[in-house]
């Protein structure tokens, strides 16, 4: 922090001992006199209250500054009085130490500031609760993505798989390795002295706030709040700051916490500037974090990067799909999009994003695949907002699409029946988010292979089919189960033929009624499994809960 001043290790305050400093120049004054280090004390903390790097700082004073002989008599009778807040200290390191075993996590808390927010009307929370909550709040987790929690789960546990001990263990890893604790003062002029970019309005009649910097996920600022008024009660978020200069604050998000060191990025200054103007309070840096952090492993659009990469792992049940995943984003390169258009990156208008409600990245990964993708992140509406599609980058006819599509699951013998013009019309006349007869391919032949709820779907029936030889007692993981039925399936699809259903329904309509105005419709057939016929059942938009699904009658 600005207003600190650190010695072999130590934090001092800065303005105390530039005040000594001041004192000892000009002709004559080379001693702090009687007066001048009554000055100087009397800067502590208003002469009231002192903090303990203040109290520190006095006797750093003491030691390394000469003094008159009643200067130094008058600063020996202070010290012999004791310091009249240092309880404080105490019992912060009695928590920090103690209670929670942190040996090396450092702490910044003022005691005056400390003593005004424990003086707040209907204040029912001490500091030692305070401090307790604040610390629970950043080990156990937080209300968003952007909680040292979920950042820290993020960056070393690819899917989230590992436990939560593991979890636990390794947060406190990062706290201890140069962590600062400190309470956020209440007063805006003394928030603007921090050198993190913290919300302008924060409820302190209703909760203590603590702030934790962590030197490995700079430029995030953690953030716990812990209740006043209701005990137990306390929830950790997290920021990005804004005073870091754009190529720092790149490398800082995409390195440092995303962690793809091998990623090229293409992110013009000017233009960041620029869609700043777009909605306030924006903040670029938490734009490509939830880019980063969400939106490019968010897998509910139609062709997410998501289920792309699933299609190369799926006889890989030992390796989970983030994995791979980054395996990709590692060999890319990480475009900002503009309204304005983008030579480097072209987006066919169909997949253009709204910018007026989203930032916009492109990713392209030329050594691995032809395909890119567009990752947003909301500029309004959270994280969770975030998402990407994939486009191949010439829109291919509806030949060459589907043909696209059955290279990709190596499945050249499947016979696709697609009636001319029939997918545009449908998806002109009742709307959709697929926008490529592609997308919904590799989302149909995604619910044959994947669809094992429904008690008649393709999966149930080869599953019952060849019990005796796949049983799932003989897997120890489920995931390994599930890859065994979908390497027999695509052998039965090999010889199989999938029929788009066209807004005139032929004779082979859905059995339970399933309407075409509402969703896309397949009907397979697989010679291999006798005369069982399947429909599959897409809805049109797919961000109304509705999974897709399939089933089949004999």
């Amino acid at each position: 922090m600005a207003y600190y001043k650190i010695i072999d290790g130590q934090r001092y305050d800065r303005s105390l001992l530039e005040k000594a400093e001041a004192h000892t120049k000009g002709r004559g004054e080379w001693q702090l006199s009687l007066d001048e280090i009554q000055d100087v004390f009397a800067a502590a903390g208003d002469g009231s209250a002192y903090t303990e790097t203040e109290w520190r700082t006095l006797r750093y004073i003491a030691a390394h500054y000469p003094l008159t002989a009643p200067a130094r008599k008058w600063l020996d009778e202070q010290f012999e009085a004791g310091n009249p807040t240092a309880e404080f200290g105490k019992i912060i390191d009695e928590v920090l130490r103690k209670q929670f075993g942190f040996a090396s996590l450092q702490w910044q808390i003022d005691d005056a500031e400390l003593q005004d927010q424990l003086s707040k009307p209907g204040n029912k929370t001490g500091v030692q609760a305070a401090v307790t909550g604040a610390l629970n709040a950043f080990l156990s987790g937080g209300i968003n993505v952007l909680s040292l929690r979920a950042v820290v789960q993020r960056r070393t546990g690819s899917g989230g798989g590992l436990s939560d001990d593991f979890y636990l263990k390794t947060t406190r890893k990062y706290m201890e390795d140069g962590g600062i604790l400190f309470l956020i003062p209440e007063a805006e002029s003394d928030r603007d002295q921090l050198e993190y970019d913290l919300p302008p309005s924060l409820n302190f009649e209703n909760f203590w706030h603590f702030g934790l910097f962590v030197p490995a996920l700079s430029p995030a600022l953690f953030m716990a709040s812990v209740s006043r008024k209701t005990p137990g009660f306390q929830y950790s978020i997290g920021y990005i700051s804004r005073r870091v200069e754009l190529d720092d604050l790149v490398r800082l998000v995409i390195v440092s916490l995303a962690q793809f060191p091998g990623l090229k990025r293409k992110i013009d200054a000017a233009e960041v500037t620029r869609q700043l103007d777009i909605a306030p309070d924006q903040n670029f840096g938490e734009a490509l974090f939830g880019a980063l952090f969400v939106g490019i492993f968010n897998g509910e659009s139609s062709f997410s990067f998501r289920d792309f990469i699933g299609q190369e792992i799926w006889p890989d049940p030992d390796r989970d799909i983030r994995d791979y995943m980054r395996d990709y984003i590692e060999t890319g390169t990480l475009h900002l999009l503009s309204p304005e258009g983008n030579a480097d990156f072209p987006v066919p208008d169909n997949f253009a994003p709204d910018f007026q409600y989203d930032w916009a990245f492109g990713l392209e990964m030329p050594k691995k695949t032809d395909a890119r993708f567009v990752i947003t992140s909301s500029r309004n509406y959270g994280f969770e907002a975030s998402w990407n599609d994939g486009f191949l980058p010439e829109m291919l006819d509806l030949e060459a699409q589907t043909n696209t599509v059955l290279e990709e699951f190596k499945l050249p013998g499947l016979q696709v029946t697609v009636p001319p013009d029939e997918f545009e019309a449908q998806r002109l006349q009742f709307g959709a988010e697929y926008r490529t007869f592609s997308s919904l391919l590799r989302q149909a032949l995604n619910t044959i292979l994947h669809d094992y709820l429904r008690p008649y779907s393709v999966f149930n029936i080869v599953a019952q089919v060849h019990r005796d030889d796949v049983n799932p007692d003989h897997f120890d993981d489920p995931f390994e189960y599930r890859a065994a039925i979908k390497h027999l399936i695509f052998n039965y699809l090999k010889t199989g033929s999938l029929e788009f259903l066209p807004i005139e329904l032929p004779d082979n309509n859905p059995v339970e009624g399933e309407s075409i105005q509402e969703f896309w419709q397949f009907f397979c057939l697989l010679p291999g499994l006798g005369d069982f016929g399947f429909w599959v059942i897409i809805p049109r938009f797919p961000d109304d809960g509705q999974l897709p699904y399939c089933y089949g009658v004999n």
